[in-house]
């Protein structure tokens, strides 16, 4: 009707009025009013924004429930905020993001030599996240920009100090850090379980992948996943000594398999530049 379209061009209009704000700032977070009746997924229509954006944006550890009066945060452009932590680097920014030092740089207006401040926001924007995958046929994608600290297999428990079979690979990452899907399927799982503390579960047709001790979550359950999309962000909940990801690979029998059988080679996780 008439008033459809009068908002669809009020919505234009702002859109213009936020690409003129963009130019002299990263991004602009807009505020929406929840109205009876919406959904996450046709407040994203409306907005143009990817479901991943919109839950990193206003969903924390468990699933979002929306309300009418509620507020959510729309961010324009779309993409994702990173908080600088000790040590981090620009460059190491854009390599957990999987993306380009110089476009982040001035995505977020910073000049050579891009001193950062602990606590300091850096705007990712979501058409650049992931543009330097490193794709091999037939293996699965690296979930997250880390290092290794176990491997899956017998071992002597971080926290028990006995012996015990671990059941996937760990990969020590700051909190904060994006986790990415490593196969396309559907969300079976998201929130709080146990030892893994924040976790999601991803099934394909053939396996299940599992990813736990997060601080966010990113995805629904239900929702369909593609490979290289962001499902949640590092952190230390459950059983865990310190900001890690526990990536775990499950056969159709919900066997644990080794991941990194089926992960390319560690040393080109992030491709040279």
């Amino acid at each position: 009707g008439g008033f459809s379209m009068l908002y669809k061009k009020f919505l234009l209009c702002f859109f213009c009025f936020c690409l003129c704000f963009t130019i002299a700032f990263s991004y602009v977070a807009l505020r929406h009013f929840v109205n009876s009746g919406d959904t996450v997924e046709s407040i994203c229509r409306i907005y143009q924004l990817p479901q991943s954006v919109f839950l990193d944006w206003n969903q924390s550890d468990s699933s979002i429930r929306l309300t009418p009066g509620m507020v959510v945060t729309i961010p324009f452009p779309s993409g994702f905020v990173y908080r600088v932590s000790e040590g981090n680097s620009l460059s190491w920014i854009s390599c957990a993001f999987f993306s380009d030092l110089n476009t982040i740089a001035s995505a977020n207006g910073l000049k050579f030599p891009y001193t950062l401040r602990i606590g300091q926001e850096i705007f990712v924007p979501y058409a650049e996240v992931g543009r330097k995958f490193f794709n091999e046929p037939d293996k699965l994608l690296w979930p997250v920009y880390g290092e290794i600290s176990s491997l899956y297999g017998n071992r002597i428990h971080p926290i028990t100090g006995l012996k015990s079979f671990h059941a996937g690979l760990d990969i020590a990452a700051p909190e904060g850090t994006p986790i990415f899907a490593s196969a396309s399927g559907t969300v079976t799982m998201a929130g709080e379980n146990g030892g893994y503390g924040i976790m999601i579960e991803i099934e394909s047709a053939t396996q299940k992948y599992r990813y736990g001790h997060l601080s966010a979550l990113c995805v629904m359950v239900g929702q369909r996943v593609k490979r290289g999309d962001v499902i949640g962000r590092i952190g230390s909940t459950g059983d865990s000594t310190g900001p890690h990801l526990h990536f775990e690979v499950r056969n159709q029998k919900n066997q644990t398999l080794d991941p990194l059988s089926q992960l390319p080679n560690i040393k080109n996780i992030y491709p040279k530049h």
